[in-house]
């Protein structure tokens, strides 16, 4: 099958040889970067995917005959060798494998994914499409993943999730809210104190508390800026995510210049 440069699969054809001929110290397992005992392949191709930025379809197709070993189960060194060559970054690495581990009694693979995939606006039903879970406890993967992480909501956890590392720059630079960071440049200073209450899970009522304005006035206040930002959804819950991850992205970036 042929690739052309700029469509799904071609990063992934010309990076298999690459892989094959990578070498691991016996030590490196997926236990000892994630304390993980295992992971499904369909976990492991969702994860991947999420740690990357690449599209999950593309990996799917292309990682299950390189993940999967002669017994049916994701192969450790593979897994860790393709984990390396689609997150090159050590310093992304590091974080993302600290944080996985260290939260609570660590978090599984399964509430991982759930939480990133919540953070990018999902459903509990897309949610559970994507890990192709049947009555998949995708409410209870993400309110462990919450719990472990300190979050009290997904608004919370867009903060939390790139502040420790969990959404690697490497994915950060492929999410849709990143392309607006420039219109923060619309908001005025007073906008932007807003836009951080939100980014930190407050509720309009506790904003309007803080502000000493009503609570229907945040939440007007909010709608306007949830415009100017472009990330109005007509669903609140939604447009607060997308406006935290916006206001958390950009102070990432300037951090880290």
């Amino acid at each position: 099958m042929g690739f052309i440069e700029g469509q799904p699969g071609y990063f992934l054809h010309h990076s298999l040889n690459g892989v094959r001929e990578g070498t691991l110290r016996p030590e490196e397992t997926i236990k000892g970067h994630f304390g993980w005992d295992s992971i499904d392949f369909h976990t492991a191709s969702v994860f991947l995917a999420l740690v990357s930025g690449q599209p999950a379809t593309s990996l799917i197709d292309t990682l299950k005959p390189e993940l999967m070993s002669t017994v049916g189960q994701v192969d450790d060194k593979n897994f860790i060798s393709w984990y390396k060559h689609l997150l090159p970054d050590s310093n992304a690495r590091k974080p993302l494998e600290q944080t996985i581990k260290n939260h609570g009694n660590g978090l599984s693979p399964t509430e991982y994914a759930t939480a990133i995939l919540a953070i990018r606006d999902k459903t509990y039903q897309e949610i559970t499409r994507t890990l192709i879970r049947g009555k998949s406890p995708v409410a209870s993967w993400l309110n462990s993943a919450m719990e472990k992480l300190g979050a009290v909501n997904r608004v919370q956890l867009a903060a939390v999730a790139l502040e420790t590392g969990l959404i690697t720059p490497q994915a950060a630079s492929t999410m849709p809210e990143t392309a607006k960071i420039p219109h923060l440049s619309r908001l005025t200073q007073h906008q932007i104190n807003l836009l951080k209450l939100v980014s930190q899970g407050l509720s309009n009522q506790e904003i309007g508390r803080q502000l000493n304005i009503s609570p229907i006035t945040a939440r007007n206040y909010l709608t306007h800026i949830y415009l100017m930002l472009e990330c109005e959804t007509g669903r609140t819950k939604h447009s607060r995510i997308r406006a935290s991850l916006i206001f958390n992205l950009n102070r990432n970036r300037t951090t880290t210049i």
